[in-house]
């Protein structure tokens, strides 16, 4: 028997969240696809016209589809579960192509694979950050062997060499942004984050080189924005250093912006300058606390001082800061509430977008501590949904009141350094 080498393959982006975020992950993967020899087809609901139907291709050959989940909430301050939506999604292309297996992938998706797709409706799930889990699944489809588990991962392997990217139309996200990925992994351990979960613990680096070629690959496809949307950009803070000198040795001319760390060693004045020499003019720290015993608590690894300097270095050098709170934590109180605001007071930020509440993420210690408290089981499909950490009302009043009060400070959580331009 002959085994096929190439497959047919459909790719859709459901693009629940608006403003709508570019699917960097998935143009990552599509391009690994073709790279490989399979035939790939996208459709992004992000790129409809309103009322447009949905430019769904011919069934005929097509092996396998893929499903992207690239976040469990949306809506401001995560809501608004994305996950009955996309279920719809699923349930439609079953029944516009019942004989072809449908799989999700997409970073929701690692955090807990086998109850996602089993809510979703899906054959399989792709979980882990690189391309071998998707190319194990296409493998078995064309094979046509039995799965031994309907969750593929593998996490060997990442993208590294030069993307061209040309395979998600940008004309609907010029506005907004164009992720990049610099590296994978995040080393920290915030009690509330799955992050590690999604990428792991140990951090893999792009080229500087091959970086700077995608750049300029999305440039001349109308690219303004770019947004290195690793966990944090500047740790450790070398390698983002020699990322920001081949951008400013390359000439190549691109607004760009990232997660920012304020640690006194990743946040050096030697980073701040080059970032500023390569286009960078202003910051935003998304600090969760600015009161010294949740900072602890919650493991941030920095203190109110630090985030000071950061600022102050922010400051000296002419550029407008702005930061994220995030309040509803175990060790969050009336006081630390106040003591969080009255720090912006004295920092001088020109923003800040505040969070209420704490979702609760599986494979986090806030979920662990919610099971020991009862506020939770250990169900792995409890946390499908937007499930938070219970909050005080005198806490919740607090962050409301503070909030109010000030000009520039705003309950729009999260979007501070999506929709700021440099």
């Amino acid at each position: 028997m002959t085994v096929r080498q190439s497959a047919r393959i459909l790719i859709v982006n459901p693009a629940f969240m608006l403003p709508p975020v570019f699917p960097v992950g998935l143009e990552y993967n599509a391009e690994a696809l073709v790279r490989d020899g399979h035939d790939i087809e996208i459709v992004d609901l992000a790129n409809l016209a309103d009322g447009a139907a949905a430019p769904y291709p011919d069934g005929y050959g097509i092996d396998l589809i893929f499903v992207v989940v690239r976040n469990l909430d949306i809506g401001p301050g995560n809501v608004d579960s994305a996950l009955p939506q996309t279920r719809r999604l699923v349930s439609e292309l079953r029944e516009r192509y019942p004989l072809v297996p449908i799989a999700i992938a997409g970073a929701a998706i690692n955090a807990v694979p086998d109850p996602m797709r089993r809510y979703l409706g899906a054959d399989y799930a792709i979980a882990s950050k690189g391309h071998n889990a998707a190319r194990m699944l296409v493998r078995h489809v064309l094979n046509g062997e039995a799965a031994a588990a309907p969750v593929f991962e593998d996490y060997s392997d990442t993208i590294n060499g030069v993307y061209e990217r040309p395979y998600v139309e940008k004309s609907k996200y010029r506005d907004h942004p164009i992720g990049i990925a610099t590296h994978f992994g995040c080393p920290f351990r915030c009690q509330y984050c799955n992050y590690p979960a999604v990428e792991g613990f140990r951090i893999t680096h792009r080229s500087p080189a091959d970086v700077v070629a995608e750049i300029r690959n999305l440039k001349r496809q109308g690219v303004k924005r770019v947004f290195f949307c690793d966990s944090v950009f500047n740790v450790p803070v070398k390698a983002a250093t020699a990322l920001l000198r081949e951008i400013i040795n390359s000439g190549v001319e691109i607004e760009w912006d990232g997660f920012f760390n304020p640690h006194p060693n990743a946040f050096t004045p030697e980073f701040i300058d080059v970032a500023m020499a390569s286009g960078r003019k202003r910051f935003h720290f998304g600090v969760d606390s600015l009161a010294d015993p949740v900072l602890f608590a919650i493991h941030k690894g920095y203190t109110v001082a630090d985030v000071q300097r950061a600022v102050d270095m922010c400051h000296e050098r002419g550029a407008p800061v702005s930061c994220s709170l995030l309040f509803g934590h175990p060790s969050e109180t009336v006081d630390t509430v106040r003591r969080s605001f009255e720090a912006c007071d004295v920092m001088g930020f020109d923003a800040v977008d505040v969070t209420e509440r704490v979702r609760i993420y599986p494979r986090t210690e806030l979920a662990r501590i919610a099971v020991k408290q009862g506020v939770i089981t250990d169900s792995p499909d409890e946390l499908l949904f937007p499930t938070f950490y219970p909050v005080s009302d005198a806490v919740l009043a607090e962050v409301v009141e503070q909030t109010e009060k000030r000009a520039g400070v705003a309950r729009e959580p999260g979007v501070d350094q999506y929709i700021y331009s440099t």
